[in-house]
């Protein structure tokens, strides 16, 4: 995560993250798809992904306080 900028975004009314990274071509096809056929904006389907894939396993561990950056 070499660009994890913190920024508050009025239009989503929270602090988001800016985050890069390289994905393979299938799952650029797969998130391009999503886009065009719902409409929903690359970020959201990132973070729904995300949320679907791991939230209940982050909300139930105990973290580990890493330095703000």
């Amino acid at each position: 995560m070499a660009d994890a900028r913190r920024e508050y975004k009025p239009y989503r009314d929270q602090i988001t993250r800016a985050l890069s990274a390289d994905v393979s071509e299938r799952c650029y096809y797969i998130l391009r798809w999503k886009k065009l056929t719902t409409g929903t904006a690359l970020y959201k389907l990132i973070e729904e992904a995300v949320e679907h894939a791991w939230g209940d396993e982050y909300d139930s561990a105990e973290h580990i306080h890493l330095p703000k950056q």
